[in-house]
């Protein structure tokens, strides 16, 4: 399950936080990334997807499948246009947040992937594995 909070922009004792709660990701939530704009959040987890939901609406925006683990790490490009998702499957995979394309596999690692982070240039991927 995935709990989204959506916190005003003007800070206000009056002014309670929205909250949403999604059910769409079926499996315990394991990574959470909140795009650059603000827009869209990414989730990752033990279903071995990657969602993509509406941070406005809460709405479900597309899921993206092709992970064979849990995936435990998911990360916004600086431009807001590619999600990385790092998987116990030992793999990295790239997505294109518009139309839910695989853009890259990486195999590199030898063991599960645990983290992954975008440099704020947005021109190294960087991962932490087992």
């Amino acid at each position: 399950m995935l709990l989204l909070i959506l916190l005003g922009t003007q800070p206000s004792s009056a002014q309670k936080p929205e909250l949403y709660v999604q059910t769409g990701q079926v499996s315990t939530v394991t990574s959470v990334a909140l795009s650059p704009d603000g827009k869209t959040v990414a989730s990752g987890g033990y279903d071995f997807t990657v969602k993509l939901w509406d941070a406005v609406t809460g709405a479900d925006l597309r899921t993206l499948k092709g992970h064979s683990s849990t995936v435990n790490s998911v990360a916004f490009s600086t431009d807001g246009k590619t999600v990385a998702s790092g998987s116990m499957d030992d793999t990295i995979r790239l997505w294109n947040v518009s139309t839910g394309e695989a853009l890259h596999t990486l195999r590199e690692h030898t063991s599960a992937v645990v983290s992954v982070a975008f440099s704020p240039d947005g021109k190294s991927l960087a991962s932490a594995r087992r």
